[in-house]
């Protein structure tokens, strides 16, 4: 994804910061992750346990979670016609 520039980060789930978010990649790093085909679940970046892969902690509105913050805003939630 990295080498295509679809999905710049070669690791991180979220590409974006405090302007925005540009892509996301569910690649099942958090098992609270859904993929539903035309929908998706995203539990964000950071808190987890990396061996139970479980939410163990608040994660933090800064980085890609603050970029997804402001997507959400300017687009909307799922059933605003998005």
């Amino acid at each position: 994804m990295a080498a295509s520039k679809v999905h710049r980060p070669l690791q991180g789930g979220i590409c974006g910061g405090k302007d925005g978010a540009e892509s996301i990649v569910v690649s099942g790093g958090y098992v609270d992750d859904e993929d539903y085909g035309d929908e998706i679940v995203y539990t964000g970046q950071g808190g987890n346990d990396p061996s139970t892969k479980r939410q163990v902690a608040h994660q933090e509105l800064t980085l890609g979670n603050a970029g997804l913050a402001v997507l959400s805003r300017d687009v909307g939630q799922p059933g605003d016609g998005w």
